[in-house]
């Protein structure tokens, strides 16, 4: 029994030594009859206590297996500790050109990561992101949630 607790143990310093990112993931799933309404703006904030390299910054968007649509325009804007701003605008691909979801699914339930940034440098601050549906309907149908994925480089 002790051989065995000792060999997971083992494993689980390996495999997280192994790994070369740490991982920060905010979701807010608090959508009405999952409905992202088009005047909805998700806001995520956080702070960093000191400048952090980063070698990617995901959309993290959950929604419903087969979506009606292939493609969703969103824009996040990134607002930085000195109060700048940088608007991204995504044509957010949901499914491939046969209609396949490209999206990780099980069972129902999807779940969609789309680049934001890739390897940047965050300085010491309060940030904040904003993500907007750009969709030309009320609302989008089928969304479960939307987050933000942040992969911290080792330092």
């Amino acid at each position: 029994m002790y051989k065995l607790k000792g060999l997971l143990f083992f494993i689980t310093v390996l495999f997280v030594s192994c790994n070369s990112n740490s991982v920060y993931n905010e979701f807010n799933s608090d959508f009405d009859s999952n409905r992202w309404n088009s005047n909805e703006e998700v806001t995520f904030e956080f702070n960093t206590e000191n400048d952090i390299k980063v070698s990617s910054i995901k959309l993290h968007i959950g929604h419903i297996y087969d979506f009606q649509f292939s493609n969703v325009p969103m824009e996040v804007t990134i607002i930085s500790p000195n109060g700048s701003s940088e608007t991204i605008n995504l044509d957010v691909i949901i499914k491939d050109e046969t209609g396949k979801d490209l999206a990780d699914c099980i069972g129902d339930i999807c779940d969609l990561y789309v680049p934001i940034k890739n390897k940047t440098t965050l300085i010491k601050g309060n940030y904040k992101f904003v993500v907007e549906n750009k969709f030309s309907s009320p609302f989008l149908p089928n969304i479960l949630g939307i987050g933000i994925l942040k992969y911290f480089a080792k330092s």
